[in-house]
């Protein structure tokens, strides 16, 4: 019998542990962000939601709960991965790649 697991506490944990506040979900923060610092949160795999890290780290690791299958995609995540994806076709067209 699958159960599906109450993950409301998340979004709460995040909003009051992280002092960055909500997801990214727009180009222009997420080409803010650093590129190692995303990859470093990425990495982490520890279960616990980071503390006193940066959006970009928070960001990595919150993309590495979801494709391990530890957390569902948040709608944040949906939006921005949406964006991306539009970004990248667009300049696929662009450039004739």
């Amino acid at each position: 019998m699958n159960k599906k697991l109450d993950l409301s506490f998340l979004d709460e944990a995040i909003k009051t542990k992280l002092s960055h506040g909500p997801a990214c979900t727009t180009l222009r923060e997420f080409d803010s962000f650093d590129a190692d610092e995303i990859l470093l949160g990425y990495c982490d795999l520890s279960p616990n939601v980071p503390i006193n890290k940066s959006k970009a780290y928070v960001h990595g690791w919150l993309n590495r709960q979801v494709n391990d299958g530890y957390l569902p995609i948040s709608e944040a995540q949906m939006k921005l991965a949406s964006r991306l994806i539009v970004r990248e076709k667009r300049n696929k067209n662009k450039y004739g790649i």
